[in-house]
């Protein structure tokens, strides 16, 4: 599973972008499946957006090479939002932060994330490993 932080590597030449771009590959080789939230569309325009400024349209372009990589999106129901408010109350995170931590839980597995301060938040718990211990 990404969050945005590992997402918006992929498409940005970032400390990581290297190990980012592997990601989408372990899933044309069967290594992997890789999860997201639905949410991760939301942060990663927005992430992309605030690099680029004006240039919506390198944005777009991304977002749609973005939604053939093979990453199975969740939708954000009411029990994952609420199981995020839990997760965000407990380890003192962001909601939308929580969210993908929440969709983890739910589905057995860790976050891959770039965000250091997300991965020690959750330290202990399972739930999120970072980019860089992929090396």
């Amino acid at each position: 599973m990404l969050d945005a932080s590992v997402a918006v590597k992929i498409y940005l030449e970032e400390v990581g972008s290297d190990l980012a771009r592997q990601l989408p590959r372990r899933i044309v080789t069967g290594e992997t499946v890789l999860l997201a939230p639905e949410l991760v569309r939301v942060e990663l325009a927005g992430a992309l957006l605030r690099v680029r400024g004006p240039d919506w349209r390198s944005v777009q372009a991304d977002m749609a090479r973005f939604e053939v990589l093979g990453i199975t999106l969740h939708p954000l129901t009411a029990e994952l939002a609420s199981s995020a408010v839990r997760i965000a109350g407990e380890h003192n995170l962001r909601v939308a932060d929580a969210v993908y931590a929440a969709l983890a839980e739910r589905s057995g597995c860790a976050v891959v994330s770039a965000d250091a301060d997300f991965v020690r938040r959750l330290a202990g718990t399972g739930l999120a490993v970072s980019l860089s211990s992929l090396r």
